[in-house]
């Protein structure tokens, strides 16, 4: 287990990002996206909001473009976590987790192919230390009608 931790943080993370297909959108049309994110095995992320405040909730913040706007994240329900000798448990996610974004498409959109650019900001922790905070940059195609 230790193993595949080790290769998640010199393969760029402890979190990855599985890749969502393209997603088709007609001007003033609204759907709800959503972001697959997997914490590497022995790892956690803080949940958001965070249990308490001098930890570094995750934050998944996608920027507008090409007349496409997001809505606010919805986040899953938090995992209750203990860390030995703790007095409070901490609010995480591990393994796999989902974020659903709302999109709104706007009138004059242009049509055709657009990337839709974003940043999953994170921190994340095993039973002994946590990591410098650090962010995860994800993408959706998405083809405007």
């Amino acid at each position: 287990m230790r193993y595949v931790a080790l290769v998640a943080l010199l393969t760029g993370g402890v979190v990855s990002h599985e890749p969502a297909p393209s997603l088709g959108l007609a001007r003033l049309e609204s759907a709800d996206v959503v972001f697959t994110f997997r914490v590497a095995d022995g790892y956690h992320v803080q949940a958001n909001p965070a249990a308490a405040e001098f930890l570094v909730p995750t934050s998944l913040r996608l920027r507008t473009a090409c007349g496409v706007k997001a809505g606010p994240p919805v986040y899953p329900a938090p995992l209750s976590f203990r860390l030995e000798g703790a007095d409070q448990d901490l609010a995480v996610w591990n393994g796999r987790f989902q974020v659903a974004v709302p999109l709104r498409v706007g009138r004059f959109a242009p049509r055709g192919e657009c990337l839709l650019h974003g940043t999953l900001a994170y921190q994340a922790c095993d039973l002994q230390r946590c990591l410098a905070p650090t962010s995860l940059e994800v993408v959706l195609p998405i083809r405007i009608r």
